[in-house]
């Protein structure tokens, strides 16, 4: 009991050090989504994806912590299924990188894909985006509602 404990308060304090060092990064980048809506993509298409891209490792650093957070707590999903945690961490990294890879190269007008005229390369980037929005969206919802219903000791009180 006392090396789980030790353990433990290891992987605690490591994930703190790692939280105290994401959260300016993710206050940062949060803040800068507005910037999206500020500039026009006809006048300067850069200045208005870089926000977007921000928003995107926004996404990928919250679904870091939260697997930390359960990987320490030995609470995750699927009867603490670790490999399938860090396969979905992984999986949403590269999808990531791809999707920030090719909008960076079709904003700085040399894209990788030819989206007009190559329909192959168009349904990968249509796959792609897919996979993205289903990494990002539903998926972490999901396990919100399964970890509020698995944990009845959460409360939320505006007290």
């Amino acid at each position: 009991n006392v090396l789980k404990i030790a353990s433990l308060e290891i992987h605690t304090s490591s994930q703190q050090r790692l939280s105290a060092i994401c959260l300016p990064i993710a206050l940062l980048l949060t803040v800068w989504v507005r910037i999206v809506f500020v500039w026009n993509p006809e006048v300067n298409f850069m200045n208005h994806y870089l926000p977007y891209i921000g928003l995107q490792v926004l996404f990928f650093l919250i679904a870091f912590e939260n697997f930390l957070y359960f990987y320490a707590m030995k609470a995750l999903p699927f009867n603490n299924n670790r490999i399938l945690a860090i396969g979905y961490l992984v999986l949403l990294l590269v999808v990531t990188l791809l999707y920030v890879v090719f909008g960076m190269s079709s904003g700085l007008g040399h894209p990788i894909l030819d989206l007009i005229n190559n329909n192959g390369q168009r349904l990968f980037f249509r796959i792609l985006s897919s996979t993205y929005t289903f990494l990002v969206l539903p998926i972490p919802l999901i396990l919100s509602f399964w970890e509020i219903r698995r944990s009845p000791k959460h409360t939320l009180s505006l007290d």
